[in-house]
């Protein structure tokens, strides 16, 4: 069950700090952009002027000047990040620092720019792929925290080309991604979501063909529910979901007026989904999120949801949703705040942190009175 969310600030007035300490808060986390959030919903990645960044409950550090490329970080103890130095993949964690990744077997040139990093508690996984040829190839690894336990290289399902990217990594060691269909290396076909292993996942248009594309860029904690995109029958190109096994396309509601949506975030289990579409003609980015089990009328824009939790959005556009809770409550992303490119999240502060956000952390913006 999901917990129910209410505001920090009501809290704090009406019953006293002691009583706040689950509430939820949101956060503007400076110039850049958030690209990933916790199971617990307490900590985010992201990147910004000065490289990576860490937002743990209140405080935020840069993990290396080098790390330009902070994607995805592990679920369920929050200690591996994924991302890239130098455009090839690492991993941080604490007291270590990043670590390059040999996410392929053999020697490759890894120009990795999009990887997912997942964690049990006991083994880590990491997607992504590899440029070793004109063609990328997906990769996945799986690795314990003591010593590394395989790597692979994924080329494309049946009936596809040399051309497949991994985008998303499960808790437990499940792969979402894109592959080539038909066409001339790297350049020609249409490009098809797939799981591993070499599974097509077909849109709703239809199957993997020259005729429609899609693509799968994460997947739940669980590894039962993939994210993504594609063609619609309707013609409109719409956010996807599929579930582990029947691979059959769904997909998510469209508001009215719009016809081109991605879905990028997921929580742990599938049922709330979020992503961004276009809007205003095309002409700028708008983020959503989606509670599958409430139907349509649980779409609601980013600005809509916090604004009927009591959160003041003045001076700000949400562009994009990019990480998820595990339970549904908290999500980052990323937009603009007074015109600027900002991270953000809704989040649940540690309750020894509580205090000092109450104080007046310069990066939350409180509940308007």
């Amino acid at each position: 069950m999901k917990k129910v969310v209410v505001c920090l600030a009501a809290l704090a007035v009406t019953f006293g700090v002691s009583s706040a300490l689950a509430a939820n808060i949101f956060v503007d986390l400076g110039s850049g952009k958030a690209t990933d959030m916790s199971n617990d919903g307490s900590l985010i990645v992201g990147n910004g002027g000065g490289g990576g960044y860490l937002w743990d409950n209140g405080a935020q550090s840069v993990i290396g000047n080098d790390a330009q490329g902070v994607e995805r970080i592990g679920g369920s103890v929050g200690t591996v990040i994924g991302g890239n130095v130098g455009g090839a993949a690492a991993n941080w964690t604490p007291g270590a620092g990043w670590q390059m990744e040999q996410l392929c077997e053999g020697t490759y040139d890894w120009k990795c720019t999009h990887l997912g990093a997942k964690d049990d508690g006991d083994n880590y996984y990491m997607s992504g792929y590899t440029t070793s040829t004109s063609c990328a190839t997906a990769c996945r690894l799986k690795q314990k925290f003591s010593s590394p336990t395989w790597s692979t290289r994924i080329g494309a399902p049946s009936g596809g080309h040399d051309h497949s990217r991994f985008f998303g990594a499960s808790d437990n060691g499940r792969f979402g991604g894109v592959a080539q269909c038909g066409g001339s290396p790297c350049g020609g076909g249409a490009r098809n979501p797939m799981r591993a292993n070499w599974v097509w996942m077909p849109v709703d248009a239809g199957g993997p063909s020259g005729s429609v594309e899609g693509e799968s860029d994460n997947v739940s904690s669980d590894g039962n529910v993939y994210v993504g995109w594609g063609w619609a029958a309707s013609g409109a190109w719409q956010a996807h979901y599929w579930v582990h096994g029947t691979d059959t396309p769904n997909l998510v509601p469209l508001m009215a007026g719009e016809d081109w949506t991605e879905a990028h975030a997921v929580d742990g289990d599938g049922n709330v989904i979020g992503g961004w579409q276009y809007t205003d003609g095309y002409s700028r980015f708008e983020a959503w999120i989606w509670d599958n089990t409430g139907g349509q009328n649980s779409l609601k824009t980013v600005e809509q949801y916090l604004n009927d939790k009591g959160v003041d959005t003045t001076g700000w556009e949400f562009n994009n949703v990019t990480g998820i809770s595990d339970d549904g409550t908290c999500f980052c992303g990323y937009g603009k705040y007074l015109g600027v490119e900002h991270g953000w999240a809704y989040t649940v502060p540690e309750p020894a942190t509580l205090s000092l956000l109450l104080l007046g952390l310069p990066m939350l913006r409180r509940r308007r009175s």
